[in-house]
């Protein structure tokens, strides 16, 4: 089922960048068109591959698979360590209230 992607045009380039709340530059909206378009266009060449027989991954693991069917992968050890303490956390924050950290709102339920 293959469905029709959208131009790759100014609009939407800055649609994605107030998404993503990015500033561009015209030159790095045609730099961002350019690079998206190509990446759509990669990923749009992997449908043509036959993967017959292929099974999914999960995810990728250099080791063997565990005895009970589960993958072992290249994880660090799960230490507690130190971590910052509130004064430090709310010398980085820009606004806080006590010991929390106060945040601009980014989602604003409107269309973008």
């Amino acid at each position: 089922m293959a469905s029709e992607l959208p131009a790759i045009d100014d609009a939407l380039v800055k649609k994605l960048a107030k998404l993503s709340r990015l500033s561009l530059s015209d030159d790095e909206a045609a730099e961002v068109r350019s690079r998206l378009a190509a990446f759509l266009d990669y990923a749009a060449s992997l449908s043509s591959l036959d993967l017959d027989g292929v099974e999914p991954l999960a995810h990728l693991s250099l080791d063997e698979p565990e005895g009970d069917g589960g993958v072992r992968g290249p994880m660090a050890d799960d230490v507690p360590q130190a971590s910052f303490g509130v004064d430090v956390v709310e010398q980085l924050a820009p606004e806080h209230a006590g010991a929390l950290i106060r945040v601009p709102k980014v989602i604003d339920g409107g269309s973008a």
